[in-house]
């Protein structure tokens, strides 16, 4: 839940580095600020008391005491020194003066929202982290891998045994593992790429959980690179084409379960129906009978995209010979302005759908392999989308004749009676 006093509070703050550095750097120095006053205490109870000369040096002091212990956390901050004294000054009186400063992360999160940075970094909406969390359900006893973490919004929230988290943007992992240790998760966060530099080679997970880039276009070098990659399952060598981002996202994670694990991917739809080599990919996950279920999802739920995304769920434990479950869940929800947001009952109702508690085959439909494979004349049929096998079927409703003719003779009658009006208007 995001306390409005502290978002606001934050927001003020922003202001007083308008026009000095980028909203962005304003708000990754106040998670700084914060993080110093929560980890030392001690220290920060003395600097608040300080005058405004002093307040800069000893903050960087403490910064250089806490990335020794918290290298990722504090190493690629943004220096606080960009700001003046005076804005330093006002940041650290404000964070003094509130006395949870856990609430700071979930306002600076969303208020991130809107200043995502040159690489667009966004994190998850609160849709997202609602709609994953629910479907997830408990992983209490399960391990979580989620390798293109961003600010670690969603992944952070459910509570597991054990959570793995990688992110590419040094500057990214900075602020969410800041952002991470004012909420009290101590989670390390690794950096670099997860497609070439996975930093948890050999294990294996219950849950792979992630936002992977939107239609990733890859450079010559790194396609042939990744050709040659372990969890490719296409034939190894084969090329890869400039546009295969979000089929490679699936075969990573594919191969990063374990032989229960289960994968939680956000993908444009366009991964559910194109030809060449996402077409190879479904092929393979369906002969092998790795698609759980599909659900469609509503534009506005992603920042920084107006597409509407699809959450695909791969399981490596599904049962042989049941179905693929298609899920429509554009329309359940309350639309704003700016977000949709899912109410308690609005999440039990898309689970009901999902689980197949609820019976509604305008919104959701289990659809076999054969079927699948049956749309086309040479059973070779592998087209995932939603939109082929969960549709409303258009009621057209033919008009009744004889009130037709009743009306026709109503406004002929009276056309004609006008008609004559006119004509004695024009003899006078």
């Amino acid at each position: 839940m995001i306390n409005e006093d502290y978002k606001k509070a934050i927001w003020n703050l922003v202001d007083t580095g308008r026009g000095i550095t980028d909203p962005r750097n304003t708000l990754d120095i106040i998670t700084t600020v914060a993080t110093c006053a929560l980890l030392n205490q001690e220290r920060f109870t003395h600097i608040k008391n300080m005058g405004a000369n002093a307040i800069i040096p000893a903050l960087n002091e403490v910064i250089l005491e806490l990335r020794k212990k918290y290298k990722t956390a504090f190493e690629h901050c943004t220096e606080i020194n960009i700001l003046p004294e005076s804005v330093i000054t006002r940041i650290v009186y404000s964070i003094a003066s509130f006395e949870d400063l856990s609430a700071f992360a979930p306002a600076i999160r969303e208020l991130l929202i809107d200043h995502a940075g040159k690489h667009g970094q966004f994190g998850s909406t609160a849709y997202m982290e609602k709609l994953i969390t629910k479907l997830v359900g408990d992983a209490s006893q399960k391990t979580l891998l989620d390798a293109a973490c961003g600010l670690a919004r969603t992944s952070s929230l459910i509570k597991t045994k054990q959570t793995f988290l990688q992110e590419l943007f040094l500057e990214s992992a900075s602020l969410s593992n800041r952002l991470l240790l004012l909420e009290g998760k101590n989670l390390e966060i690794f950096t670099g790429n997860s497609l070439s530099e996975f930093k948890f080679e050999g294990k294996k997970f219950d849950l792979v959980v992630m936002e992977p880039p939107l239609a990733q276009k890859f450079e010559s070098n790194f396609r042939t690179e990744l050709e040659h990659s372990p969890f490719i399952i296409t034939e190894q060598g084969k090329s890869i084409p400039t546009s295969a981002g979000d089929a490679i996202w699936m075969q990573f994670a594919l191969h990063q379960l374990n032989e229960t694990g289960k994968a939680y991917l956000v993908l444009p739809q366009g991964c559910l129906f194109r030809g060449g080599y996402d077409a190879a990919v479904r092929e393979h996950l369906l002969n092998h009978e790795l698609v759980d279920y599909i659900v469609a999802l509503p534009s506005g739920v992603l920042n920084g995209t107006g597409i509407e995304p699809v959450l695909l769920v791969l399981d490596k434990a599904k049962v042989k010979g049941s179905p693929i479950r298609f899920i429509d869940i554009r329309d359940i929800g309350h639309k704003n302005k700016f977000h949709i947001e899912l109410s308690k009952s609005d999440l039990e109702e898309i689970s009901g759908l999902v689980n197949g508690d609820i019976a509604d085959e305008s919104k959701a439909k289990n659809v076999t392999i054969r079927e699948i494979r049956q749309t086309e004349s040479d059973n070779t049929g592998n087209n995932l989308n939603i939109s082929k096998y969960v549709y409303v079927d258009e009621v057209i409703e033919i008009p009744n004749m004889a009130e037709q003719l009743k009306m026709l003779a109503q406004y002929q009658q009276y056309f004609e009676q006008t008609q004559q009006e006119l004509l004695t208007l024009l003899n006078q």
